[in-house]
């Protein structure tokens, strides 16, 4: 569902020259999930990030980034974090994970702890309301080449309209 919901949007908003480079990433490169009931006691809201490093550093689990969707009330999608042990999400931080759909990527854990090092912050593709560019771009380095391609027909079709 948010695998489909994504492409949507990614579309629409391409139209009017907005490249979605995170959107864009996470459906090349991410796989999809749906959220199963965290069976442990829940950790701080709003700490995704901080949350899933601490679950993969101490208990092995795989930290992933990207997306977020409500598939009950699909409203937008959220940027996020969470962990997966043998295809099961395990999300510490919402309050009924089992209602969401997942789509990201699995970040080993060299880069967690490189870029964790590197910016002082938790959060790898995202960085102080940014994306993380660098990342993304050594990653898939074709989708920042097709974000920009949307981003200057939009600017073509812009300057036609004001001949």
């Amino acid at each position: 569902m948010i695998k489909d919901y994504l492409e949507r949007e990614v579309e629409l908003r391409g139209k009017i020259g907005i490249p979605c480079l995170l959107e864009r990433f996470v459906l090349r490169n991410g796989e999809e999930f749906h959220g199963s009931p965290y069976p442990g006691k829940r950790m701080k809201p709003k700490m995704c990030y901080m949350n899933s490093t601490f679950l993969m550093e101490q208990k092995g689990m795989k930290y992933y980034e990207g997306l977020c969707l409500n598939v009950i009330n699909p409203i937008l999608p959220f940027q996020h974090a969470w962990c997966v042990k043998d295809g099961v999400v395990y999300d510490p931080t919402l309050a009924e994970p089992e209602k969401y759909g997942y789509l990201g990527i699995h970040v080993p854990d060299r880069d967690v702890h490189r870029i964790t090092s590197e910016t002082g912050y938790y959060g790898i593709l995202s960085l102080h309301d940014m994306f993380n560019v660098d990342y993304i771009n050594e990653r898939d380095p074709e989708v920042m080449d097709i974000a920009k391609a949307v981003q200057g027909n939009a600017a073509k079709a812009m300057q036609m309209f004001s001949l």
